[in-house]
């Protein structure tokens, strides 16, 4: 499983990137969208407009699935069980995507820790 996004600005620049390696997140943090992004869900992935930095971030299907079940209301933990349910394998088989997704998307300001 890989997840990768695709990061464009209003001036034509684009990079495909695939996700940072996963630091220590703990299992019980409930992670949810910051405000700063705009996402909407489209056929097989999100796009997400980054407002401050004026850029476009594409997710692909895999993405698109970890970011939208981080909606405040799921721990890490949870969301790595989601998802090996939707593809039907085992959570310590998803485990090291889901949390290079997850980081990933907290390195750029996608998610952030729900106190």
């Amino acid at each position: 499983m890989v997840f990768e996004y695709r990061e464009s600005s209003r001036t034509g620049s684009s990079k495909a990137d695939s996700a940072s390696p996963p630091n220590h997140l703990k299992g019980d943090v409930l992670l949810a969208p910051t405000d700063r992004f705009m996402p909407t869900t489209l056929e097989g992935g999100v796009v997400a407009f980054d407002i401050p930095k004026d850029q476009v971030f594409i997710l692909n299907e895999q993405a698109s699935v970890v970011f939208n079940l981080t909606d405040g209301s799921r721990t890490v933990d949870q969301v790595i069980q989601d998802v090996a349910i939707v593809y039907e394998m085992d959570a310590e088989e998803v485990r090291a995507d889901v949390l290079e997704a997850l980081n990933n998307f907290i390195e750029h300001k996608m998610l952030e820790a729900k106190s």
